[in-house]
């Protein structure tokens, strides 16, 4: 019984005064760590009455629209040249006189020897027309498959209207023959439609805009092995309200020192 008395803990008296002033001394603390946070709370309402955060808003449209134009200035300064055999696309710029290669070889499209590229003005977007129409990705440097033509082809001419946001495809090679056929491709339907066919058959032609409006097809060959190289000029309005009624486009001869 000694032995266990001995080992028992003694009974320490409770100093009830230190207990008081150290909740006394943690009160305090509490209150002084509230009022700090309602000062700063305070501190920063009148400094952000005093910001004028619409301004900062307007310099970061600025500088997204300062972007955007760069971004289009760089588009509208180059030429986009695609090399089928070999899958790549090389960018001219006509600003700096720089070029860029950018390899396709991954990409398992098939494409013809002359299949056209087309750099569209309406969205700066790069398209590629041969059987189907492929669309340039230039953040992954992928092509994106957009819509089968109507008819496949290649030799073909490949033209923009930007007042109707179309891809005309003209004439060009069904892999037998010469073609007369021209279709456009809408950007904003994504669809093709077939439109009034080429006076002549024509492949291995150039094509451009005129106007608003106007497209003229150029030259070309209708035989196989180019030997008939055709003295003749197409054209179509298309913002005639009638030209999907047209049979064909208006034919132009070429009379002169430089018709053959």
């Amino acid at each position: 019984q000694t032995g266990l008395l001995r080992h028992q803990p003694a009974h320490l008296p409770i100093d009830k005064e230190k207990i008081d002033s150290f909740e006394k001394e943690v009160n305090s603390i509490s209150d002084q760590i509230k009022f700090k946070k309602e000062y700063f709370e305070k501190i920063q309402e009148k400094i952000l009455s005093k910001i004028d955060l619409s301004s900062f808003q307007q310099i970061k449209l600025k500088i997204q629209q300062a972007e955007r134009s760069l971004e289009q200035y760089s588009k509208d300064n180059r030429i986009a040249v695609f090399v089928p055999n070999r899958k790549q696309i090389v960018m001219h710029d006509l600003k700096y006189f720089t070029s860029k290669t950018i390899d396709l070889k991954q990409v398992e499209h098939p494409f013809g020897n002359f299949s056209t590229i087309l750099q569209c003005s309406v969205n700066g977007k790069i398209y590629i027309a041969c059987r189907k129409l492929f669309e340039f990705d230039e953040r992954n440097w992928t092509l994106i498959e957009r819509c089968e033509m109507i008819n496949g082809r290649s030799n073909h001419a490949f033209v923009e209207i930007p007042m109707t946001g179309e891809l005309v495809a003209i004439g060009g090679w069904d892999g037998e023959r010469a073609m007369a056929q021209t279709e456009g491709f809408s950007i904003r339907t994504n669809q093709w439609k077939q439109l009034p066919k080429l006076a002549e058959e024509r492949h291995s032609l150039t094509a451009c805009l005129l106007g608003q409006s106007f497209i003229y097809a150029i030259g070309g060959s209708s035989a196989i092995n180019y030997g008939s190289s055709l003295c003749t000029i197409e054209r179509m309005n298309f913002a005639q309200p009638n030209y999907m009624q047209l049979q064909t486009w208006e034919l132009i001869y070429l009379n002169g020192e430089f018709q053959d």
